[in-house]
C-alpha cells in the first residue's frame, strides 16, 4: 500500500510539473503562386516563355521566366488586360480597365515586377507584352 501511494504521488508530481514556454519562431511569409501562364505570339511578333504571379504576405509580384523572350520593339510594357487571350489584338489590348505594370526591363530573361497589394487579379484575363506608343501587341498569356 505504501509503495502504491508513493507511486501515485510521484506520478501526480510529474503531471503537475510546468515546462518552460516554447518560443515559436514566426516563419517568413510563404511565397505562394497566385497565377501562371505561357505566352503566345500576337500581332505578328514572337514572344515565348512563362510568367508567374506570386504573393508573399501582402506583397504581390509578377515574374517573367528565365526562358522569356520577345522581339525588339519600342516602348514595350508589361500590361494586365481584361481582354480575353483569344480575342486580344492591337485594337483591344489597351482598353479601359487595363493596367500597365511597368516598362519591360529586358527583351530576354527572368525579371520581376512589383504589383500593388490591392490589385485584384480576378479583374484581368491576360498578361501582355504591349508597345504602348504604337498600340501593338507582341505577346499575351492567359491569367
Amino acid at each position: 500500500m505504501k509503495y502504491t501511494l508513493i507511486c501515485l504521488l510521484a506520478l501526480a508530481g510529474t503531471a503537475c510539473q510546468r515546462t518552460a514556454p516554447v518560443a515559436h519562431q514566426m516563419a517568413p511569409d510563404k511565397l505562394m503562386t497566385a497565377a501562371t501562364g505561357t505566352f503566345v505570339n500576337k500581332g505578328g511578333q514572337q514572344t515565348h516563355g512563362t510568367y508567374t504571379c506570386l504573393r508573399q504576405g501582402e506583397d504581390l509580384y509578377l515574374e517573367l521566366s528565365a526562358d522569356f523572350g520577345t522581339d525588339e520593339g519600342p516602348d514595350l510594357h508589361v500590361m494586365l488586360s481584361p481582354t480575353a487571350l483569344d480575342s486580344a489584338d492591337n485594337d483591344n489590348a489597351n482598353v479601359p480597365g487595363a493596367f500597365i505594370v511597368a516598362p519591360l526591363q529586358a527583351q530576354k530573361g527572368s525579371q520581376r515586377y512589383d504589383l500593388p497589394d490591392t490589385l485584384q487579379l480576378q479583374h484581368y484575363r491576360t498578361v501582355m507584352i504591349h508597345c504602348v506608343k504604337y498600340s501593338h501587341l507582341y505577346g499575351a498569356a492567359p491569367l
